[in-house]
């Protein structure tokens, strides 16, 4: 074996691709990765994809070892993952301080692009904001949902420069007024995994 092949979610591509060249270095080995929808990672483990490595939520780790699918004495902690806002780098810069202001936004907002709502974590994540925020069902045909992780980018301006799925999804001639909700895998040694922070 001269590879390491990863199942991952979609927000730990940043961290894992950082790391390739300098691990290669100091191991001879190459990582080969899938970067996805959690739930999608876990689910072709379960069908019996091989993998070396599963990077994923803290919870769906437990599960896969209580299945008896990954070593549990092996399981260790690398990184949270957070949730950013962004939009296209030609609409006017946004400030998002309170809880209104975010309902504000996500409601001027003429599409929303998040990874799938149902497998991975950022997106169950922020169909849960917008159901505290009482805004689900008024923007649900707005949310352009989005369940790979091998998208482009298009020109976006975001705080954040890595593990950007569903921003690299999006069209470049998406909707005017646009937003975009994704995760990003952030290293972390007193942390779980790529996992929700709270």
């Amino acid at each position: 074996m001269d590879t390491v092949n990863i199942l991952s979610g979609g927000a730990a591509q940043g961290l894992v691709r950082g790391l390739t060249e300098a691990f290669r270095a100091q191991t001879g080995f190459a990582i080969d990765g899938e970067f996805s929808a959690v739930g999608a990672m876990a689910d072709k483990l379960r069908a019996g994809e091989p993998a070396d490595l599963m990077i994923l939520t803290q919870a769906l780790i437990a599960r896969l070892a209580e299945e008896k699918l990954v070593v549990a004495a092996s399981i260790a902690n690398v990184g949270r993952v957070e949730t950013a806002l962004a939009v296209r780098s030609n609409d006017p810069r946004l400030t998002v301080r309170t809880e209104s202001d975010l309902r504000d936004v996500l409601r001027a907002a003429d599409a929303i692009f998040v990874p799938d709502i149902k497998a991975s974590t950022a997106g169950r994540h922020v169909a849960r904001v917008l159901d505290q925020l009482g805004i689900a069902y008024e923007l649900a045909s707005r949310l352009k949902i989005f369940s790979t992780a091998q998208p482009r980018c298009g020109s976006w301006r975001h705080p954040l420069r890595k593990g950007r799925s569903a921003a690299r999804k999006q069209p470049k001639s998406s909707p005017p007024r646009a937003s975009h909700c994704w995760g990003r895998c952030r290293p972390d040694t007193n942390s779980s995994r790529c996992t929700r922070p709270g």
